[in-house]
């Protein structure tokens, strides 16, 4: 696929992940707790109306607006590329055996 990972080496962009997710496990419960959220359904409705506040709030425009993706070549198929596909039996427990791991 000619993609090369940037790992955050420096611990700038390591507490930059590490502050996010203390954010969301924090502040966004706080905010959840205060509108009363206590289901899947009503937690992804306070997210609809939450994220684009928080987004406007914390996020910060991209130093280059220019788009780096690349097509794909059309002789790469990508489903054989991000995809194990071998036939397996269910067993009665709703459970498969792969690479003698239980799933």
């Amino acid at each position: 696929m000619n993609v090369e990972a940037i790992y955050a080496y420096s611990p700038q962009a390591k507490g930059r992940a590490e502050r996010i997710f203390r954010t969301f496990q924090d502040r966004l419960i706080k905010e959840m707790r205060l509108a009363n959220v206590s289901s899947k359904e009503k937690a992804n409705s306070f997210l609809k109306d939450y994220l684009p506040v928080y987004n406007k709030r914390f996020s910060i425009a991209p130093a280059k607006e220019t788009n780096l993706h690349r097509e794909i070549p059309k002789e790469i198929d990508l489903e054989s590329i991000f995809s194990i596909k071998t036939k397996r039996v269910l067993r009665n427990d709703n459970t498969i055996l792969y690479k003698r791991q239980l799933y």
